[in-house]
């Protein structure tokens, strides 16, 4: 995985508004997935939002860092609330 950090040039409220994102796509995450594992998903998680904010700093981050991070990460739907997900590594 790139870590797309080594090239990002933000502002303070553009970093601020990646954190908010953050903060509430791991909200919606964060009860299904193992928490043996969960550093790694933080981690993950806070690279699609980086990702995301590069190709459109506009986009509802929060919302296609969910629909992502499952899509890539869990293959689980979000339908699915008791499922505990865990990373394809």
């Amino acid at each position: 995985m790139a870590m797309p950090f080594r090239t990002m040039v933000a502002t303070p409220e553009e970093i601020a508004r990646m954190a908010e994102a953050f903060d509430e796509a791991w909200s919606q995450i964060q009860t299904r997935v193992d928490t043996s594992s969960a550093s790694r998903h933080r981690d993950r998680l806070a690279c699609i939002i980086a990702e995301l904010w590069l190709a459109d700093p506009s986009a509802d981050l929060a919302l296609l860092a969910v629909r992502r991070f499952e899509k890539i990460v869990a293959g689980a739907p979000l339908g699915m609330p008791t499922a505990r997900l865990k990373a394809v590594e």
